[in-house]
């Protein structure tokens, strides 16, 4: 697969997105094949970076837009379509695929087009912590989302979604700076610093 192009790899990992929601594997390759998408396509757009990063507004203003509002109809889409578990986002399925996917461009472009201050040296900053970041948002998130749904009876979902973020922004930016005070945190994430193989 490596000798073949972006474009062909992100056909394949469609295809085995599309397998693996039908034939339900055993874990090992459910959770690639339904994830490599994602993956494939953040590479599409780093090869491709015009898709997001219009020279003129207002094809960045159109792109954003339309983006945007398909990704707020599938999202409302997951909500009423879903069973009882509508909330349950980790998985990258049918019902949740178009939001998810759309999510990356629209982020992307919001953030391609902000003007270098505070806000975003803080998340180039924070980017060098992204391993951290990425390690420890999902059992938080699940634990986060128990908690809110199932014990405080969040039903709204944006309201969800929104506390949701917050919560779990903060537990791994957090964890992200004990990573960079504490050395036994940081050998957690880091054991190629500390051992010598």
């Amino acid at each position: 697969m490596l000798k073949l192009s972006i474009e062909s790899q992100t056909v394949i990992s469609l295809v085995l997105f599309v397998f693996a929601l039908i034939f339900n594997p055993l874990p090992f390759l459910q959770y690639p094949f339904t994830r490599m998408i994602t993956f494939n396509m953040g590479r599409l757009l780093k090869k491709y970076p015009n898709i997001i990063l219009h020279r003129k507004k207002i094809y960045f203003v159109v792109s954003l837009i339309i983006n945007a509002i398909i990704m707020i109809i599938a999202l409302i889409i997951q909500v009423k379509f879903s069973s009882e578990n509508w909330y349950m986002t980790n998985d990258l399925i049918f019902v949740n695929f178009v939001s998810k996917i759309l999510s990356i461009p629209v982020i992307l472009c919001i953030y391609a087009h902000l003007t270098l201050n505070k806000f975003t040296e803080y998340f180039e900053n924070i980017g060098k912590g992204s391993l951290v970041i990425y390690l420890v948002h999902v059992p938080v998130a699940s634990v986060t989302r128990i908690i809110l749904v199932k014990l405080l009876h969040f039903s709204n979902y944006i309201c969800l979604l929104l506390t949701l973020t917050l919560i779990v922004w903060l537990i791994s930016t957090f964890v992200y700076w004990l990573s960079k005070k504490v050395k036994l945190i940081n050998f957690i994430f880091y054991p190629t610093r500390y051992l010598k193989l």
